[in-house]
């Protein structure tokens, strides 16, 4: 079903292109959204692989490694969750908030992990360039913790209409 959003020109409406708006642009964007969700959650649960829990390095990398891989996967569930608001469909909608809510919580499991070996990870790090690197990864991930942590919290709680 067709509907006219708009009219463009300066004619007023005798004048103007009126511009139509179909909702198969958000089915689009909704669809390109869960591609990128799912190649980047893939990503991510091979970041796990092989999984080594209590050996503080891994842990360490894995948690920055999985804060690398994010962008695209909150940028899919952010396409979900604004087609699912813009066609005002609950279960779009709802499904990209479960997503942003559950991708959250695994972003704050991973928030712990990497605080907890910052100590052993700065302290592995001998040579002063080798300590400055360690010091722009420690920052970037600290940035995007907090960051995707409130683009997710948002996400989550928005989507389900709040």
């Amino acid at each position: 079903m067709s509907r006219i959003v708009g009219v463009e020109g300066s004619g007023g409406a005798e004048g103007g292109v009126a511009r139509f708006q179909t909702g198969y642009e958000w089915t689009v964007l909704a669809v390109l959204g869960l591609a990128f969700t799912l190649v980047s959650l893939v990503d991510v649960g091979l970041t796990f692989y092989p999984v080594s829990f209590g050996s503080p390095e891994w842990e360490f990398l894995t948690a920055t490694a999985v804060m690398n891989n994010l962008p695209l996967a909150v940028v899919g569930i952010g396409l979900m969750a604004g087609a699912g608001m813009a066609r005002q469909s609950k279960p779009l909608a709802g499904a990209a908030s479960l997503l942003a809510g559950l991708l959250g919580i695994v972003v704050l499991l991973l928030a712990v992990l990497f605080v907890k070996n910052l100590g052993v990870a700065r302290s592995s790090v001998t040579d002063p360039v080798a300590g400055q690197g360690m010091n722009e990864v420690i920052v970037r991930t600290s940035v995007e913790l907090v960051a995707y942590l409130a683009a997710l919290g948002w996400m989550a709680v928005r989507g389900r209409g709040g």
